[in-house]
């Protein structure tokens, strides 16, 4: 306001000493400063409310956070905390709405609870890279694609947009809440295949179209990968699908339910796949378990395998029904009988229901530590932020299914990392540990 004050005082004195004899030109020059003035004085008022909305916001992120969340403090202080919010407050004319998200992100990562995060895909998930990624030995490869990008199987990904991948990697653990690096991991590596979360970090402009550079045989090639439709993002359109062990379904489940089996006939093992701690309306959990159950008595099966490496949560109650079956079948309960499979999407109900039966029963566990904590906060709640629209999920309760567990991740009885060879021949070493045990 002073700036513009000085320089209208400018334009009186300059319009004063010329008087009537000023030409039209200069009248014009005159009015097109005005104008320009006015331009700016509006582009102000426009940056200040979107600065309160922005402030707004925040206030009601952190008033929520303190209010909702149980143990919002055990790893930033009270202080710290309400100093990032500030800073924030105080910086949000410099930011963009994307900046704004990505800093957002930086502090609730702070809190360290992976239940306690900004749902970013709702406006960031419009286009994904057709390419899958893994992180094996600290290095990013790709392990399915697309059949126009085949060429990239099982090579490793050195550059996403110029930036080195473990450049990039660092940058993304820093907006990533968990209790372990293994959650952090599956997240990250979806958060490289989302072009417009790469566009908010200013590292694309262009969310349809991604540059990569990848390691072919010791020669570095870049390549422009053309993103598609996260609709479409699902095996079917990938070359490669998930190892079925030539296994045949023994009951047809509707695709996408939370929950199926099949019948390994050759190595006399039932796998039961159980994916969501999630009811299907139509086919029950427990009426599920009980057909399992029934099946496995009456088809001289040898071993049961649970599968819940890709079980990233629900109701953790749910997988009760199978342990009570299993009460019914005592012969099963048997360490070199019982296995469940997990890995580093075992995640809030998923790795309750896996620490649950470790506890109660004589299961081995087999594959990666889990991306959830046993004894952790959960029981999420959603808030929407009335002007940005951003939506935060924040824990309100703490849970503790394994009693006196101290690590916070679960570590299974025996420990299988997948290789690039498994990779390249669709193997999958943990199910193949359990068939050959």
């Amino acid at each position: 306001m002073k700036s513009r004050t000085r320089l209208l005082i400018a334009i009186t004195c300059i319009m004063s000493f010329v008087g009537c004899a000023a030409q039209p030109d200069a009248v014009t020059q005159d009015q097109k400063i005005l104008e320009r003035l006015d331009d700016q004085k509006v582009e102000s008022l426009s940056e200040n409310k979107r600065a309160r909305a922005w402030a707004e916001d925040l206030e009601q992120l952190s008033t929520e956070l303190k209010a909702n969340h149980k143990d919002l403090y055990k790893n930033i202080s009270e202080t710290a905390l309400d100093a990032e919010f500030e800073l924030l407050i105080n910086r949000a004319t410099g930011f963009n709405d994307d900046e704004m998200m990505i800093e957002i992100m930086r502090i609730i990562e702070k809190i360290g609870d992976g239940h306690t995060y900004l749902e970013w895909y709702y406006e960031y998930n419009e286009t994904v890279m057709p390419l899958k990624f893994v992180r094996i030995d600290e290095e990013i490869y790709c392990v399915n694609a697309t059949e126009s990008y085949r060429d990239l199987l099982f090579k490793k990904i050195t550059t996403i947009e110029g930036l080195e991948t473990g450049v990039l990697y660092a940058k993304l653990a820093e907006l990533v809440p968990a209790e372990n690096d293994h959650w952090k991991e599956v997240n990250i590596l979806g958060l490289m295949r989302v072009p417009m979360f790469l566009k908010a970090l200013k590292l694309t402009n262009d969310p349809n179209f991604t540059y990569l550079t990848y390691d072919d045989g010791g020669q570095l090639k870049q390549v422009r990968i053309e993103n598609m439709s996260a609709e479409k993002n699902n095996y079917e359109d990938f070359v490669l699908t998930t190892p079925m062990h030539n296994l045949v379904s023994s009951i047809d489940m509707i695709e996408g339910d939370n929950y199926w089996f099949e019948h390994d006939k050759k190595n006399k093992i039932v796998k039961i796949n159980f994916d969501w701690c999630i009811n299907t309306e139509a086919y029950s959990f427990s009426q599920f378990s009980d057909d399992v159950w029934n099946y496995i008595s009456t088809n001289n099966i040898e071993k049961v395998v649970v599968d819940m490496r890709n079980n990233m949560g629900g109701q953790s109650s749910v997988f009760d029904a199978f342990r009570s079956g299993l009460l019914k079948h005592e012969v099963y309960n048997d360490q070199d009988r019982l296995f469940v499979l997990v890995g580093n999407r075992t995640f809030s109900s998923g790795v309750a229901s896996a620490a649950m039966t470790k506890r109660w029963t004589n299961a081995t566990l087999v594959g990666q530590p889990t991306g959830g904590k046993p004894n952790s906060y959960g029981n999420a709640r959603q808030i929407k932020l009335a002007h940005s629209g951003l939506r935060l999920i924040c824990s309100t309760r703490y849970f503790e299914f394994y009693p006196g567990y101290d690590k916070n991740t679960l570590v299974p009885d025996v420990v299988i990392e997948k290789s690039l060879d498994d990779y390249k021949n669709n193997s999958d070493p943990v199910y193949n540990y359990v068939v050959e045990k």
